[in-house]
């Protein structure tokens, strides 16, 4: 199993927390279908990238732990996750230390498929990945998609509107919001708002 998404929230707090990271990724139990083993990945040429980062979630270390599991990670090549993925994930920790809270979600771009697979449990090779988030206090969202074979890059040369990654993606996003703040700020294409 692939995750289509993984959703969470980054306090300001959580954004200046720092903490240590022992990477051992486990399969998770919760997940009867089967996930990707570590065994998979062995020469393989893709790493086992992370949607949630650990370093989001260090006020808690069962979260931190948890961002471990195969539930929570996808094939990403080496270079883009160095460069490019956590690049940005940088980013939007820094801008959770401006000081309002922001709620995120990732995943792969399922729409792309059929995809490759590798290994014993044939694991899906996606082909794109999206974040966006939501800084409901600010009014303010914002929107990513990433080819996975993109190994450089400004954050802010892969920004979308939030509506342009759900067209991309076929999800919905934020649809708790109030109707007109989510029609507002799903569909700002406004980047000025967002401190890169």
């Amino acid at each position: 199993e692939l995750p289509s998404w993984a959703a969470w929230q980054i306090t300001p707090e959580q954004a200046v927390a720092t903490g240590t990271v022992k990477e051992k990724f486990t399969e998770d139990p919760k997940v009867t279908t089967g996930t990707a083993s570590n065994k998979d990945y062995k020469d393989a040429g893709f790493i086992i990238g992370q949607l949630v980062p650990p370093e989001d979630m260090f006020t808690s270390p069962q979260a931190v732990e948890e961002t471990f599991l195969m539930s929570n990670t996808v094939p990403q090549k080496p270079a883009f996750n160095k460069y490019v993925w956590k690049a940005i994930e940088r980013l939007i920790r820094e801008w959770a230390k401006e000081g309002n809270t922001l709620y995120l979600a990732a995943g792969p771009v399922l729409a792309d498929a059929p995809f490759g697979t590798f290994g014993s449990n044939k694991v899906s090779i996606p082909a794109r990945y999206y974040k966006v988030v939501l800084d409901v206090k600010g009014e303010r969202a914002i929107g990513f998609i990433i080819r996975n074979n993109i190994a450089s890059g400004q954050p802010k040369s892969f920004a979308l509107s939030v509506d342009e990654v759900e067209k991309i993606t076929g999800l919905d996003f934020f649809q708790l919001l109030d109707d007109e703040m989510e029609q507002r700020v799903e569909s700002s294409r406004d980047f000025t708002k967002w401190n890169f």
